[in-house]
């Protein structure tokens, strides 16, 4: 949807700045959703022929839940790292999944993503605006959710035993980590305000007529 008084060559070039920045995002968020398989998989310790009949299907939000619960199962403390990666990957999903699903108007110069189609009662409208920077923002959250991941797997296989390592790799995990103690770029909007009712005013209570 065009809107506003933009001229036509200013709406192509934001149009292939905001696509441009969509695809970005798209890309690297499939490869953070490959690492979290990766990471479900190395966590469950099956082989790889059994972690692809059984958890090919598994998006996100299940491969966090199954990676906390296999990690509560083995009686592991909460891991920073990680718990700090899953948080945020939770807010960048959840935009994600808006985007894909409801898409985005381009209005009054800006491109909005609003999922008026399915929200019900006006409690559940949600707004999410969705410029190239605000993609740009999210792309580089997954950047750092990403060395998460790696510096989580790297560190566990340290403890591994029998594993031949060569090297340092306490060099490779430290440089991960730094990435990882990034501070996000995305913070998603604020949720609207809903105009509260006024309280309902108590009937009183009518005297009964003079017998």
């Amino acid at each position: 949807m065009v809107g506003g008084s933009v001229p036509g060559k200013e709406v192509k070039e934001r149009f292939d700045a905001y696509f441009l920045a969509l695809g970005r995002f798209m890309h690297v968020f499939a490869e953070v959703e490959r690492m979290m398989q990766s990471v479900l998989w190395i966590e469950a310790r099956v082989t790889v022929d059994v972690a692809r009949a059984v958890f090919s299907g598994v998006r996100i939000d299940a491969a966090k839940s199954f990676i906390n619960r296999v990690r509560e199962t083995k009686g592991l403390r909460e891991d920073p790292i990680l718990s700090r990666a899953f948080a945020q990957l939770t807010v960048v999903e959840s935009a994600r999944n808006q985007i894909v699903h409801h898409g985005a108007q381009f209005i009054a110069g800006e491109f909005t993503s609003i999922n008026h189609m399915s929200a019900h009662v006006p409690d559940r409208l949600k707004t999410i605006p969705v410029p190239p920077a605000t993609l740009d923002a999210m792309t580089a959250d997954l950047g750092v959710i990403s060395a998460s991941l790696v510096a989580y797997m790297m560190k566990n296989a340290l403890s591994e035993p029998g594993l031949e390592i060569h090297g340092n790799p306490n060099i490779a995990i430290s440089a991960f980590q730094q990435v990882a103690d990034v501070p996000w770029q995305y913070t998603p909007p604020p949720p609207p305000r809903t105009p509260k009712r006024p309280p309902s005013r108590p009937q009183g209570h009518r005297r009964p007529p003079d017998a």
